[in-house]
């Protein structure tokens, strides 16, 4: 069974996912077009982390951050490779979503990568509703990105 809850970026198994979750961005696309929380600006980013557990491991993570009142942005989206497919991805972005409507968001946005290494996770936001469009927030249009974003109810 995979419960949800809050995480924090300094539990050493969470810093570990996160830094899985940057190392795999950094792999596969540029510096200048990652746009990952690297571990060491949790503190400063505004980002709220959630995360997967099953029994006492750490299996995925994904964050939100406010954007603007009614606009939230799903970040740092990542299921260790061995816990892929029991669909946990799906469940953390339900969980996300959950809390961008506590928090009065009507919207929630999401950057990740144009690459084979990001199809998996383009298929998982088509099914979860997410629609592609233009950049937002801070954003500008790049190559190696893909925008997406749902409307909430």
């Amino acid at each position: 069974m995979i419960e949800i809850a809050e995480a924090d970026p300094k539990d050493p198994q969470i810093a570990d996912l996160i830094k899985v979750h940057t190392a795999y961005g950094d792999a596969h696309y540029p510096s200048e077009s990652n746009s990952h929380v690297y571990l060491e600006e949790y503190d400063e980013s505004g980002v709220v982390l959630l995360g997967a557990w099953k029994d006492i491991e750490c299996v995925g993570i994904a964050g939100l951050k406010s954007l603007t009142d009614d606009h939230g942005e799903l970040k740092s989206m990542h299921v260790l490779e061995q816990a892929r497919g029991y669909g946990v991805g799906s469940r953390l972005i339900d969980a996300v979503i959950e809390e961008a409507s506590k928090r009065g968001h009507r919207r929630l946005s999401l950057e990740t990568g144009s690459r084979d290494a990001s199809a998996a996770a383009r298929k998982l936001y088509e099914k979860l509703g997410f629609d592609y469009c233009r950049p937002f927030g801070d954003y500008t249009d790049d190559p190696e990105c893909v925008f997406m974003t749902k409307q909430l109810a």
